[in-house]
């Protein structure tokens, strides 16, 4: 097996934007051994990679070199080849109308949401089920990763599609397997027939062999909606655990951590690393036309960096937003952009919104519901901002004034949620995903 460094070029700046917190919490150590692995709900510190024993990777069938952009790599990866049968068997339909209450005359006399199905979670090696951690829509397909949130040793990653071309039937069309992967984010670029490419972050095991990174970065070739593994890429990220991947301009966009962690930026075309800024506690990256934006969690406060959407260096921000606390350090801390305004889901501390023209710790915004859960994860669409908090499920206001519409929970406890082609489907941990679908009245 190569390498998995691959050819990085690393760059570090000494400069970020006004941190009060990140270098003084955490002592920085070179020892991967010493690196806490603390973002995504992974808790465990993995075995030094030293002591480790390697591990046999079967090689793929054919390599097509034109068709990837990183460093070529074997990877511990399989299809796992599905029977109809065996498709469908985890999938529940249901579709049933959703009564959600409404507040002040705020009904939904325009959208009326079913809830379409239930996916329950693929196993584990020893049978436990593994934990859905995030989900992306594009085009009529649905991504879904997943990991094995267990015992420090414990690696086991699934990543699936989804059809969701009958949107009454959602079909379980591809998965991928990792014996020695934890997934964690990814990013799907796919077009309308479902052909592309689909990133994924999250933390390999280091008895890996030749493993100098935890930290992953995947690329995974997807054609007609379903997984192609003759080609994959790997590159190794800063730090044990890759947090989250994004496409932002034509430039692939990671952040990984939380010491010794990075922020990345890939181009796409050769696939070389291009910048790496050197920093502790980051969570999450987004962007839009006007901006992109950097959580990095710190104790006790964190903070967003706000950047030029077009924006060449990461040195010094526009500004900084002070964020506060948020609580679990170990949790889903998810940041969607909406126009000019950031919505931050900071876990006990509930959703903040924060206006991206300034640099105001005061929140535009606030919700703190008094049910329980942890706000985890959060979207929108034009209308509705969709809130996974937890053991209360799906959490749903309206968009404009902020009111409250109802909240949704079937299984498990909601730690992300994604919108787009009218569908809203939330990642239950363990628990599975519940898939829902908005339609207009008509």
């Amino acid at each position: 097996m190569k390498s998995v460094c691959l050819g990085l070029i690393p760059f570090a700046f000494a400069f970020f934007f006004e941190f009060s917190g990140c270098d003084n919490d955490e002592e920085k150590t070179d020892d991967p051994a010493a690196i806490e692995v603390e973002e995504n709900h992974l808790t465990q510190q993995p075995d030094s990679p030293t002591k480790a024993q390697g591990r046999a990777v079967t090689p793929p069938k054919s390599q097509k070199k034109t068709e990837v952009n990183f460093g070529e790599a074997l990877q511990n990866v399989h299809l796992k080849n599905l029977t109809p049968s065996e498709a469908n068997s985890r999938i529940e339909i249901i579709n049933r109308s959703i009564s959600f209450r409404t507040e002040a005359g705020r009904g939904l006399e325009n959208d009326r949401f079913y809830h379409v199905a239930e996916v329950t979670p693929p196993l584990s090696p020893r049978g436990d089920p593994l934990s859905a951690t995030c989900v992306q829509i594009a085009e009529n397909y649905a991504f879904v990763s997943w990991h094995w949130n267990a015992g420090k040793a414990d690696y086991h990653g699934v990543l699936e599609i989804y059809n969701l071309h009958d949107p009454g039937v959602p079909k379980l069309q591809s998965s991928l397997v990792a014996p020695d992967i934890d997934f964690n984010h990814l990013h799907a670029d796919i077009d309308s027939l479902g052909n592309g490419k689909l990133y994924v972050t999250g933390s390999e095991s280091p008895r890996t062999q030749n493993l100098k990174s935890p930290a992953y970065l995947g690329e995974f070739i997807v054609k007609k909606g379903r997984f192609q593994v003759e080609v994959s890429a790997r590159e190794g990220l800063s730090s044990y655990s890759g947090n989250c991947v994004i496409k932002h301009n034509g430039k692939l966009y990671t952040v990984s951590g939380s010491t010794n962690g990075a922020l990345s930026r890939f181009d796409l075309n050769s696939g070389k690393k291009e910048s790496a800024l050197k920093v502790n506690g980051l969570k999450y990256i987004a962007g839009n036309d006007k901006f992109i934006v950097v959580l990095a969690q710190s104790k006790p406060q964190s903070q967003l960096a706000v950047y030029p959407s077009d924006a060449s260096s990461f040195e010094k921000p526009l500004r900084t937003i002070p964020v506060g606390a948020i609580t679990p350090e170990n949790g889903k801390n998810v940041v969607f952009i909406d126009d000019e305004f950031a919505y931050i889901s900071t876990g006990r501390l509930g959703l903040k919104v924060f206006d991206l023209m300034t640099s105001s710790s005061s929140p535009f915004y606030t919700y703190h519901t008094l049910l329980p859960g942890a706000t985890n994860g959060v979207a929108a669409d034009g209308d509705f901002i969709y809130i996974a908090n937890g053991s209360s499920g799906l959490h749903v206001l309206h968009k404009r004034q902020f009111m409250f519409t109802g909240n949704f929970s079937h299984t498990g406890s909601a730690n992300f949620v994604t919108t787009g082609n009218h569908f809203i489907i939330v990642a239950n941990g363990k628990g599975g995903l519940t898939i829902i679908r908005r339609e207009p009245v008509v």
